[in-house]
């Protein structure tokens, strides 16, 4: 593979996700004004949490360093009207290359590549989640919540003016499940998390494992009026929780590392650099529909040292 290409394969998912990081260099960072060539001659098939990473990083690339993305090989992936559907083209600026009368219904129910940068826009977005999804009243706290405590991470913890990304995807067909992704050009989890404890120093990997324990990753001396703002790092403890208990699917990405959570299995993969942080979930509906949120989310509070 030439410098500067990133080759979408054939199918490119949440399990596949860390071997696609370990082979293609999104953010280039030694070169970050090298132009990019997306080729995609026999692709067929993209999931949110991919699609946000590889969105933020040519994103941020371009409006930073002025490289240049060629997306003239799109022509060849089988299905390119998802991406358009989701709003890449439109976020690259790019003109699409779905020709009139190519576009197609979504397969399931989306919210597309969406910009947040402020816990007013968090709140917006949360409000519509179910709707825009399509689940039932009681999947919809845990879809609520995943999301507000992954976005307001990327909101409270990234540094200054990154560029953050949010998008997700019911596929209602049986085993019905969610995928959401929310993606950052921030300073990344290790350096998000130095300043707050002495324990944390180490290693991108390192930082993974510490960030989903209770106590770690919080915002400290923050003074709020809600209960679960008012628990040091208990954000990702919730959605790591939440994977373990209902056999989800949780990818965390910083630096080097990637953190593949399958259920109660956890894997490690060493990556291409990045900059900052990419966090995905996958959940199930039919394990989901046998949890009680409340009664898992009181639980894990208990974990949580104040």
């Amino acid at each position: 593979m030439s410098c500067g290409t990133i080759v979408l394969p054939n199918s490119l998912n949440i399990e596949s996700f860390g071997n696609f990081l370990q082979e293609n260099n999104l953010w280039n960072i030694k070169e970050p004004h090298a132009a990019v060539m997306l080729e995609t001659m026999g692709h067929k098939w993209i999931e949110p949490i991919p699609l946000a990473a590889l969105a933020v990083a040519l994103c941020e690339r371009r409006n930073t360093n002025q490289a240049e993305v060629d997306l003239k090989d799109f022509k060849g992936a089988q299905h390119p009207s998802y991406f358009e559907r989701m709003g890449f083209f439109k976020l690259l600026n790019q003109k699409s290359p779905i020709s009139p009368g190519d576009h197609h219904d979504p397969s399931g129910r989306f919210i597309e590549l969406t910009v947040f940068n402020s816990l007013k826009e968090v709140d917006s977005l949360i409000k519509q989640a179910s709707r825009l999804l399509g689940v039932d009243n009681f999947i919809a706290p845990f879809l609520t919540r995943a999301l507000e405590e992954a976005m307001r991470n990327a909101v409270q913890h990234a540094g200054e003016n990154p560029f953050r990304l949010v998008v997700a995807q019911r596929y209602p067909r049986p085993p019905a499940r969610i995928q959401l992704a929310i993606v950052d050009s921030g300073i990344g989890i290790r350096a998000s998390l130095f300043d707050k404890s002495e324990s944390v120093k180490g290693n991108a990997k390192r930082a993974l494992k510490l960030c989903i324990q209770p106590g770690i990753s919080g915002k400290r001396g923050k003074v709020t009026g809600n209960d679960f703002e008012k628990n040091q790092g208990f954000g990702l403890h919730l959605l790591n929780g939440i994977v373990r208990e209902t056999y989800g699917k949780f990818v965390l990405a910083t630096e080097n590392f990637l953190r593949f959570q399958d259920g109660i299995h956890e894997k490690f993969f060493e990556i291409q650099p990045i900059k900052g942080t990419v966090l995905g979930i996958e959940l199930f509906e039919d394990y989901l529909h046998d949890l009680d949120f409340f009664e898992l989310q009181n639980r894990l509070v208990r974990e949580v040292p104040w």
